[in-house]
């Protein structure tokens, strides 16, 4: 079951955040992940067994595997956070199909919140079959874009204008040390340099997300 706020913000909001916006934005402004091959992969803490789950189950497998949890009393915010961190450690924000899944699942959560409760699920359980299909056509786990980042203060701005991708994400990870709020706020102007729908957007449903 989902914690306190403070424990979900620290470990969904800002593995959403820092790794997926700020890798759809490097994506935007036309850089490439530069990763080495032996980096671990990121791990969500109690989190991780649904997202994992998320990741690696078939998608036409995935949905009785779901909805007998949800009877268990697993809650549909616990299963956006999860849906939402395998999108993000899955694509990094560099897949077309796999962003627009990702800025679905809040407003699916809240359509759920207007439907009466035996039908609740429904349109959450619709966006995360489409997020763990898409998951699968790139080979689930296999070619993760986000992977572990080490803080280091710099210039955010800076960092992305130099095409400095590794260099960027541990700017932003240093800065979200203090607060996703900061993080977010740093990363404003770039996203302000050359505003388009899929940049706008997506940080915003990111946002939304917490």
């Amino acid at each position: 079951m989902l914690r306190n706020r403070r424990e979900f913000l620290a470990e969904v909001g800002r593995g959403v955040l820092v790794a997926g916006v700020g890798s759809s934005l490097a994506l935007d402004l036309g850089l490439s992940p530069a990763l080495a091959e032996e980096t671990p992969a990121l791990a969500f803490g109690k989190l991780e067994p649904l997202v994992a789950l998320m990741q690696e189950t078939p998608a036409d497998k995935l949905l009785p595997i779901l909805v007998e949890k949800i009877n268990s009393g697993t809650d549909l915010k616990e299963l956006v956070a999860a849906a939402t961190l395998a999108n993000s450690r899955t694509f990094g924000g560099e897949d077309y199909v796999g962003f627009h899944t990702v800025m679905a699942l809040s407003p699916c959560y809240l359509m759920s919140q207007e439907m009466p409760p035996e039908r609740r699920p429904l349109p959450v359980l619709k966006v995360l079959y489409r997020n763990s299909n898409r998951i699968q056509e790139k080979s689930g786990r296999k070619d993760e874009v986000l992977k572990p980042v080490e803080p280091k203060k710099a210039d955010l701005l800076e960092k992305i204008h130099e095409r400095d991708v590794k260099a960027a994400d541990a700017a932003l990870a240093a800065t979200a040390q203090k607060s996703a709020e900061d993080a977010f706020n740093e990363l404003l102007p770039a996203i302000c340099e050359a505003p388009e729908v899929h940049r706008v957007v997506l940080p915003y449903r990111a946002w939304d997300l917490l």
